[in-house]
């Protein structure tokens, strides 16, 4: 998957995620698009679900994410947490191989230039970027909309 803006991604799927009351998620990227796979609580137990998505599902899952956005949806906070690592990760150029939900936070394995680079994420420190963010929107910094 060639390198892209990962924020508005990554936002999406965690929104799909959250609907789909994911406790705990991976995902994989390779040349045709990503392999997502999360764990699920059901009456009978846990159960691990997998989707495959192409180019044309990942420009789905772009204008799902955008469209309920817009509509204010207010779900689990994957979605926040997500799109403020793709921010980081589009900040730094990084190119994903794989996200996993590890302890508390997100280990991403990937590549910046010909580098292969392993970063951990703690949710504490991605809650505080992300409201530094909603705050410098809000106030029109950089001028970035939602």
């Amino acid at each position: 998957m060639a390198t892209e803006p990962y924020a508005q991604l990554l936002r999406a799927l965690g929104q799909y995620l959250d609907q789909q009351q994911a406790i705990i998620a991976s995902i994989e990227t390779d040349e045709s698009g990503l392999c997502v796979r999360w764990i699920i609580v059901t009456d009978e137990g846990t159960r691990e679900e997998l989707s495959t998505l192409d180019a044309f599902d990942l420009d789905v899952l772009r204008w799902r994410g955008r469209l309920i956005r817009d509509l204010a949806w207010s779900g689990g906070e994957r979605a926040e947490l997500l799109r403020t690592l793709g921010q980081d990760l589009d900040h730094d150029g990084m190119r994903i191989h794989a996200i996993s939900e590890e302890g508390d936070g997100f280990v991403v394995e990937g590549a910046t230039g010909q580098q292969t680079v392993r970063r951990a994420y703690s949710l504490a420190d991605l809650r505080l970027r992300s409201a530094e963010r909603r705050a410098s929107r809000s106030s029109g910094v950089n001028g970035e909309a939602r």
